[in-house]
């Protein structure tokens, strides 16, 4: 897959009014291309089984998709990662660090704490990176702290989360 493809794909269908709607509804604090989210993902589904047949993830599409000022491009490295948490690796915690730091808003954290969440049931060693992210000055590293066992069911370690939410009590 290919950055300057993507880009291409988002702006030959973008919608201006929808997209102004969509920065006012995110304090205006992202420009976007105006796909709601089934049109959004329907733009590079097909790259995206493309790409789970790589069995690797592309770190540099994602920085560049990152980097973009349109928000769809953070929901696509967001689903990207979704879509191929199985390859991921402890040592790529450091990568995912950073877009939680960079243009950090509920939404795409709120979508990050999957492959984080996913990572710690294969890589014990997650939970002690959640432990201290907890303790973090920065607001959504606590927050995919608290959140990265949200969907894991009786898979909880309900004792790391009591820990994670002692340590933002107050």
């Amino acid at each position: 897959m290919n950055y300057k493809e993507l880009k291409k794909k988002f702006e030959e269908n973008q919608d201006p009014k929808r997209a102004a709607q969509m920065k006012r509804y995110m304090r205006n604090k992202f420009d976007f291309y105006g796909y709601q989210s089934v049109a959004r993902k329907a733009v590079y589904h097909q790259d995206l089984l493309l790409e789970k047949h790589q069995h690797t993830i592309d770190w540099q599409l994602l920085k560049q998709a990152w980097q973009d000022s349109h928000r769809e491009m953070q929901y696509f490295a967001c689903d990207y990662l979704i879509a191929l948490e199985k390859y991921l690796q402890f040592e790529d915690l450091d990568k995912i660090r950073q877009f939680v730091e960079e243009k950090s808003w509920w939404d795409t954290i709120d979508s990050l704490i999957k492959p984080i969440g996913k990572l710690g049931l294969r890589d014990s060693r997650v939970d002690k990176v959640m432990l201290e992210w907890s303790r973090d000055s920065n607001f959504w590293l606590r927050r995919v702290a608290i959140e990265h066992q949200l969907l894991r069911k009786k898979n909880m370690n309900a004792k790391l989360l009591n820990t994670i939410l002692e340590n933002n009590l107050g």
